[in-house]
């Protein structure tokens, strides 16, 4: 479903930025106005006193057509799935280790290990994200991962001799500083 601004406004409120929809935008003219009075979408136009993007991987294209810089790219996201491992529980808790750039959860009795490497991997040429780009996967790359999995073997020696089912590779946006925006 395609997306844009509906209207904007020279409002005395904060700049907000646009919501609702997922992929096919069209291109839309940028505004020096702040506020965003709503969206079209192919399914109508909706009204809004409140806008809020939550456009994922399309967020920045949604913000340029209300004049708003969302400062996101779309990366490589690398995670591995194990098989189950003994003593692995579904009320394991979520670890995070900001120093080895790694998370680890619980999945289907395995664990689920990822990380948000310090060199990431752009995933679109231009930082586009292509308009019909929807819930698809890129190729394994073990060397890019490889930074990963030995922070990860630090915290969790057992997953050097777990067996992985499956590495997944997926876009995701990020902030340049790797931090959130709220």
């Amino acid at each position: 479903e395609g997306v844009r601004v509906l209207a904007t406004t020279t409002s005395s409120n904060a700049p907000s930025s646009v919501a609702r929809g997922n992929n096919n935008i069209p291109a839309g003219d940028s505004s020096h106005h702040t506020h965003v009075t709503g969206v079209k979408t192919t399914h109508g136009d909706i009204c809004a006193d409140i806008v809020i993007n939550c456009g994922g991987q399309w967020a920045r294209a949604l913000g340029e057509q209300a004049g708003v810089n969302v400062p996101l790219h779309s990366a490589e996201h690398f995670y591995i799935v194990t098989k189950p491992i003994d003593g692995v529980s579904v009320d394991l808790p979520i670890m995070r280790d900001p120093d080895g750039w790694t998370y680890t959860r619980e999945w289907s009795g395995g664990l689920c290990v990822g990380g948000f490497e310090p060199t990431c991997k752009p995933c679109f040429r231009g930082g586009k994200v292509p308009h019909d780009f929807m819930f698809q996967l890129f190729d394994e790359d073990w060397d890019h991962f490889e930074v990963l999995m030995e922070q990860a073997l630090l915290r969790i020696p057992a997953l050097e001799h777990t067996q992985v089912r499956n590495m997944v590779n997926g876009p995701e946006s990020f902030t340049p500083d790797n931090q959130y925006i709220l």
